[in-house]
């Protein structure tokens, strides 16, 4: 079985916090396509720090999660097949925590409204979108199953 040295209580702040770091910055490259920046990064780790909830999550869950990024899966993919009715999965809070930041930050344009567009282009655009996100989901449903993540 692999070992996973980020879960143990003796593990240093700096190991911890370096594990973070890499995490958001997977995260937020899987989401907006890009690096993030140090901005969000500190409000990321900030928030590890002050919210309680960050320490409640099920041991596998955070294996589940630390396998997306060791592995560099598509986590956006994979995040709808990992979601439950009562809780929050750990990959689902932290995509979430991601975007919140990314959008209070105000540095992100897609979160800008652009209405310059046409009427065909916006629609071309939703179908497009709608195409891809159906691929991405089959993909993802595949790394999940692949790695078993729970």
């Amino acid at each position: 079985m692999l070992q996973y040295p980020w879960f143990n209580t003796g593990m240093s702040q700096v190991n911890r916090h370096s594990l973070l770091e890499a995490e958001v910055y997977f995260l937020h490259l899987s989401l907006f396509g890009r690096s993030a920046p140090k901005l969000l990064v500190d409000a990321y780790l900030r928030a590890h720090q002050d919210r309680v909830e960050f320490g409640d999550i099920p041991l596998k869950e955070l294996i589940s999660v630390r396998v997306i990024v060791e592995n560099s899966l598509d986590a956006c993919a994979i995040e709808p097949w990992l979601r439950r009715k009562k809780n929050r999965h750990a990959l689902s809070q932290k995509l979430l925590l991601i975007s919140y930041i990314a959008n209070c930050a105000g540095q992100h344009p897609e979160y800008r409204n652009s209405s310059a567009e046409s009427v065909y282009r916006g629609w071309f655009k939703i179908l497009v979108v709608g195409f891809i996100s159906c691929l991405r989901l089959i993909r993802g449903r595949y790394l999940k199953v692949r790695y078993g993540l729970v």
